[in-house]
C-alpha cells in the first residue's frame, strides 16, 4: 500500500470526523459517535508520514514553511466550521479563536520544526546536545498554544523521526546529494509500536481525550457512555496501525497539493453546509 493511498484514507476519515463535529447539533447521538470514531484513523497516519516526509524531503525548510502557511490559512475556517454550532451565534469570542484550540496543521508544523532543529544542529560539538533544549521548547509551545493533540502529538512526530529507520543507500543523484534510506521491517514495526503507545495514551490513559469536549461542540449524551465510547475510539485508533503494516515504502501519485489544499477547502464547505442548514 503506497503513501498516497494511506494519506487518502487519513484525509477521508478526517473529513468524516470534522463533519460530525460541525453538524453535531443537527445529527443524532449515534451518528455523531460513529463519525467521531471513524475520524480516529487519521492522526496516526499523519504522524507517521510527517516524520517520513521530514526524512525524505529535499528541503526541510520549505517543507516546514508549507505546513506553517497552511496552518495559518486553515485556522479561521477551522474555528468557524468546528466551534460555531450555530452559524448565526455572533457571541463567538476572539479568545475561542486565539486561545482555545488550533488546527492540526499547527501540530504537524511544530513536529516538523522540531525535526528541522534536530537536523540543523547535527554537528560534532556542544550544539548537538543544546538542540534538545530548543526541541523541548517547541514541544512545550505546542501545548501552550492548544494545538490539536498538544505536546503529545508533536513529540510523537519527533520520536518517529529519530527511531532507527533501516538500511542506508547512498544516492549519487546531483539533484539530491544526500543519503536515502529504505525503511526496514524492523524500522516500520518500531514506528507502529510507538504509534500504538500514542493511541493507548490518548484513548485509555487520558481516557478518550475528551477533556476538551466543550470545544468540540455540546454533546450532553457523551458522559453517560464514556466507557463504551473510549473502547470504540481505541479500536478505531488502532485500525490505522494495521494499515501501516501494509505500507510498501512507495510514494504513489505525486499529488502533494491535494492533501494540503483539501484541509481548508473541506472546512469551508462545512461552513457553507452549516450556514445553509441553520438558515432554513
Amino acid at each position: 500500500m503506497s503513501a498516497f493511498i494511506l494519506k487518502l484514507i487519513a484525509l477521508i476519515s478526517m473529513i468524516i470526523d470534522h463533519t460530525g463535529v460541525a453538524l453535531q447539533p443537527l445529527i443524532s447521538a449515534q451518528m455523531y459517535i460513529l463519525l467521531r470514531c471513524i475520524g480516529r484513523l487519521a492522526f496516526p497516519i499523519y504522524v507517521f508520514f510527517i516524520a517520513e516526509g521530514c526524512g525524505k524531503t529535499r528541503d526541510i525548510h520549505k517543507y516546514v514553511l508549507r505546513l506553517f502557511i497552511f496552518a495559518l490559512i486553515s485556522e479561521a475556517p477551522f474555528d468557524l466550521a468546528l466551534f460555531m454550532p450555530n452559524f448565526f451565534d455572533f457571541q463567538f469570542q476572539l479568545n475561542m479563536i486565539v486561545n482555545k484550540h488550533q488546527n492540526v496543521f499547527f501540530t504537524l508544523f511544530f513536529g516538523a520544526a522540531s525535526i528541522m532543529v534536530y537536523q540543523l544542529f547535527d554537528v560534532q560539538n556542544i550544539m548537538r546536545y543544546v538542540r534538545y533544549i530548543f526541541i523541548i521548547g517547541i514541544i512545550a509551545l505546542g501545548e501552550l498554544l492548544y494545538t490539536d493533540y498538544g505536546s503529545v502529538g508533536i513529540a510523537a512526530i519527533f520520536l518517529l523521526y529519530i527511531t532507527p529507520y533501516g538500511n542506508k543507500a547512498t544516492d549519487d543523484s546531483e539533484q539530491l546529494p544526500r543519503v536515502k534510506q529504505n525503511m526496514s521491517v524492523k524500522g516500520k514495526l518500531l514506528r507502529i509500536f510507538f504509534l500504538f503507545l500514542l493511541v493507548i495514551y490518548l484513548y485509555v490513559i487520558k481516557f478518550i481525550n475528551w477533556n476538551n469536549l466543550d470545544r468540540l461542540g455540546e454533546a450532553p449524551f457523551v458522559p453517560n457512555i464514556l466507557p463504551e465510547l473510549g473502547f470504540m475510539l481505541t479500536i478505531c485508533g488502532l485500525l490505522p496501525l494495521l494499515l501501516l503494516t501494509l505500507y510498501n515504502g512507495r510514494k504513489g501519485p505525486g499529488m502533494r497539493w491535494l492533501f494540503y489544499a483539501s484541509y481548508p477547502a473541506h472546512l469551508l464547505i462545512l461552513i457553507g453546509i452549516n450556514y445553509f442548514l441553520t438558515a432554513r
